[in-house]
């Protein structure tokens, strides 16, 4: 019961974390086109970068 419970659970992880790989990128769009003047806007960047390499990775075996 617990291993089918896992392998779902890990299943699911692993394709939201596929489809969040593929949509993140679009919002990096709006964030390059107004300029990473500010830093709130330069943290905001850097945390869709490190947030795209975690669901790259986590969704990589989908």
């Amino acid at each position: 019961m617990i291993k089918r419970v896992e392998h779902y659970v890990r299943a699911v992880v692993t394709r939201v974390g596929f489809w969040l790989a593929i949509t993140l990128p679009f919002l990096y769009i709006p964030l390059l086109a107004t300029g990473l003047e500010t830093l709130p806007m330069i943290e905001a960047f850097i945390f869709l970068l490190l947030l795209h390499a975690g669901t790259v990775y986590v969704g990589q075996w989908y």
